[in-house]
Parts: C-alpha cells; sequence; structure tokens
C-alpha cells in the first residue's frame, strides 16, 4: 500500500513491476489472476480529493501494519531463543514440521504438571480433539465439543496440518482418511487425535519424540502407514 496507494500508480507500475513487487513480499498465490483484476480495474472516483485523503489513509495503515511485523519478528526470535532453554524442549524438538512458535504452543498446552491429565483421553478432551459419546438404551450419540480451551485445539489442529508436509506416515493416514470420505477437516482432527496420544507419551515418559522408534513399532504392529513410508 505504501509503494503503490491509489489505482493509477499500480497500474502505471504495469505487471513486470507488479510481478518483482508480489515476489518480493512472498505473496505468489493467483499472482497472475490478481495482475489481470489490478490491470482491468476501473476506478470508482476520480476526484482527486477523495483519491488523495484515501491514498494518505493507505500509507498510514501500511505504516502501522509495518510496525506490527518488526513487533512479531522480534517476539518471534525471542520465542525461539527462550523456548530452546525449557526443561521440555528435547520432547518436542524433533517432532516433524513444527516450528519454534509451534513447539513453544505444545509445551504451554502441556504444562509443567504431569499429573495434570492422567490418560491419552483426558488430555485430547480438554483440547476438544476426542469427542462426547451418550448411550442411553439402545442409542448411542456421538458429538463434537464446545467447551474447551480454544488455545489447545488450534494449537494440535495447526500442528497436525504442518505436519504433513514433513512427517510421510502423517500424511498417508490424512489421506486415507480423506479417501474414506471424511472431509479435510475431518481428517485432519483425527491425526491430530493420533498426534495427541504420541505426544502426550513422550511427556509422561520425558522421552524425545523419534521418528525413527515410532516408524518401527507401526511396522511391528503391521501398519500400513509404516509400511508404505
Amino acid at each position: 500500500m505504501s509503494k503503490y496507494p491509489t489505482l493509477e500508480e499500480i497500474q502505471k507500475a504495469g505487471k513486470t513491476k507488479l510481478r518483482k513487487f508480489f515476489y518480493s513480499i512472498r505473496s505468489r498465490e493467483k499472482l497472475e489472476e490478481r495482475l489481470a483484476t489490478l490491470m482491468d480495474a476501473i476506478p470508482i472516483t476520480t476526484d482527486p480529493v477523495v483519491l488523495r485523503t484515501r491514498s494518505r489513509l493507505c500509507k498510514c495503515i501500511a505504516t502501522q501494519i509495518a510496525a506490527l511485523n518488526n513487533s512479531i519478528k522480534g517476539y518471534d526470535a525471542e520465542i525461539k531463543k527462550q523456548v530452546q532453554r525449557h526443561r521440555d524442549y528435547a520432547i518436542v524438538d524433533k517432532l516433524p514440521g513444527a516450528s519454534y512458535t509451534t513447539k513453544a504452543r505444545i509445551i504451554a498446552s502441556l504444562g509443567d504438571d504431569r499429573n495434570r491429565y492422567d490418560s491419552t483421553e483426558s488430555l485430547q478432551a480438554a483440547a476438544v480433539i476426542a469427542p462426547i459419546t451418550e448411550r442411553s438404551g439402545q442409542s448411542c450419540r456421538i458429538y463434537a465439543r464446545w467447551a474447551c480451551s480454544k488455545y489447545m485445539k488450534q494449537t494440535f489442529h495447526e500442528y497436525a496440518g504442518l505436519s504433513l508436509a514433513k512427517c510421510e506416515w502423517a500424511k498417508l493416514y490424512y489421506n486415507a482418511m480423506v479417501a474414506k470420505g471424511k472431509s479435510k477437516q475431518m481428517a485432519r482432527r483425527a491425526l491430530a487425535y493420533k498426534w495427541i496420544r504420541i505426544i502426550y507419551r513422550c511427556w509422561k515418559n520425558n522421552q524425545a519424540y523419534d521418528e525413527a522408534h515410532y516408524v518401527a513399532r507401526m511396522t511391528a504392529t503391521g501398519s500400513r502407514y509404516a509400511s508404505e513410508s
């Protein structure tokens, strides 16, 4: 917004300059479609007063966003430094696909009290990953939890998505869920359910996650996700 605050300036720049600009800010999704929209756009108004005031507003907002981004970079750098000093960092260090921020979120979600969750199911329930099952006579109802820690829910759900790019068995499991007719959201939640079981056991035993060890265990039990890895 600060470089091209008006449609006129955008269109004067042309596709080549704009393409380089979007590449420089790592905004490449649907780039050509976006460029075509900008080049073909017709201004709602040509009133110089409106354009001048709105242009100034765009620059103001861009300055605020830049300041916030700098602050976020500072927080990220501090998180990266501090999380590696945490006593439980070794447990989450090798989780595939997890950034330093994600590792910090998982550590925070688990907490320091090893007796807080007495089972995997209790942690899954706290993170609203495990569904609620109600049985009465011949009827059985299964539905999602609503009362939960949104922080924990988001943490494990997002981590499940991140693991897809770096963990072969996780990707195979996710694809299998989708192939069974599950939505992408449901497949990711199912994967988060598995990851919580793994992370919980590592946390309770104070052991680092070991991908090779876990795959070996899947192989020993005949899991098809291990055999395809």
